[in-house]
């Protein structure tokens, strides 16, 4: 059945895929090359060797699913107790035409089934439910046109805090002839990250799906494009959870209401608003807090203006340019008195070593900009 084209979820954070590591005991292995060691045979030379070999993982691939299976001895990150575990990798694109859903307990049975259609293993719902997770990617679609986005997406760089500069790249890094599709944002590296420096990606979702995923883009994404699905101008942002440490982080923010993050039931109990809140914070580690206050003895008019002074700085203004609109007035004495309200508000709103230290840096870049004489 294909999907309703209103059934892409925007600005909603979703489950996109997840590493499940199931107890060997609790599941029947179909294909026991997955848990059976194996020794080496040289056919040129007819040689075995003796050693015997850990299994190796079992590598499928359907209609562009790419997905494995693999054993693994699994330890236990607090009382360090070992287990022999089926390794599971899980993602949407296991859902089909559904793809779009994200994974979640109302489509559990398709991945399930699923899993058990390929002969590997045999694996029951709730044994799956109950497994334990890992290196979680969740995943927010939004709609955008690409002016806006690549302009958003360029101030978002601009605006991260020097120290986090160098784990932050816009791409391409060259413009080419696909740079208005190939265009997004990357924190940090996917393999290197931490809490600190967590793994965030903007990019063009539906560029990604018929360039990199063309086989299960013309078998599951293109059909339901003829009967009226849009994905055009679906940017997504993607971001990991990626171990043990990091899922304590969450449960330490107090961003969700369960106590455990260690299975896929505690993973698909989170709220809607939860796995929002999640998807939201990992960027708050690459920017300075923005705080406004002001005093309270100023009067309304006053603190409008103050607050809009904050907010040009914010995005690039110095002290000449918040000085500028006075070559509206004509009058000397009503310029001389506006211009010394103005300087009273600066200093009033200004006061932070952080906005002085904007200030000097937006003048510094205004004076460049100057010496090009673009205008």
């Amino acid at each position: 059945m294909l999907q309703n084209i209103f059934d892409i979820p925007l600005n909603k954070a979703s489950i996109d895929s997840m590493t499940v590591f199931v107890e060997l005991d609790k599941i029947i292995v179909k294909d026991y090359k997955l848990v059976t060691p194996y020794k080496v045979f040289y056919d040129d030379t007819a040689e075995i060797i003796d050693e015997l070999h850990n299994p190796r993982p079992v590598y499928l691939e359907t209609d562009g699913i790419k997905f494995r299976f693999s054993k693994v001895v699994w330890t236990h990150p607090k009382t360090k107790e070992t287990k022999e575990m089926i390794c599971i990798t899980v993602s949407t694109k296991m859902l089909k035409y559904k793809y779009f859903q994200g994974l979640n307990k109302d489509n559990v049975t398709d991945v399930v089934n699923f899993i058990n259609s390929h002969g590997i293993i045999e694996i029951t719902v709730d044994t799956f439910l109950q497994s334990t997770v890992n290196d979680i990617d969740l995943c927010v679609n939004y709609h955008l046109e690409f002016n806006a986005y690549k302009s958003a997406l360029v101030m978002l760089h601009h605006m991260v805090k020097q120290s986090k500069k160098h784990l932050v790249e816009i791409f391409p890094k060259r413009e080419n002839m696909r740079v208005d599709d190939n265009f997004g944002l990357t924190f940090s590296k996917r393999e290197t990250a931490s809490i600190g420096n967590p793994f965030v990606k903007f990019y063009n979702k539906a560029f990604e799906l018929i360039n990199n995923s063309t086989e299960f883009y013309n078998a599951f994404i293109f059909p339901q494009i003829k009967q009226g699905l849009k994905i055009d101008n679906i940017i997504r942002k993607e971001m990991t959870i990626k171990n043990a440490k990091h899922k304590d982080n969450v449960l330490k923010k107090h961003v969700t209401s369960v106590e455990k993050l260690q299975t896929v039931n505690d993973l698909f109990t989170l709220s809607q608003i939860e796995l929002d809140t999640i998807c939201n914070v990992q960027l708050k580690y690459y920017y300075e807090k923005r705080e406004f206050s002001v005093s309270s003895d100023l009067s309304p008019m006053d603190k409008l203006i103050s607050y809009y002074m904050f907010e040009l700085v914010q995005k690039g203004c110095d002290k000449v340019a918040l000085l500028y609109p006075l070559k509206l007035i004509d009058c000397k004495r009503t310029r001389s008195r506006t211009k010394k309200k103005i300087e009273q508000l600066m200093d009033i709103t200004f006061t932070e070593n952080y906005m002085e230290n904007k200030l000097k840096e937006n003048s510094l870049s205004n004076q460049f900009i100057k010496m090009l004489e673009i205008w």
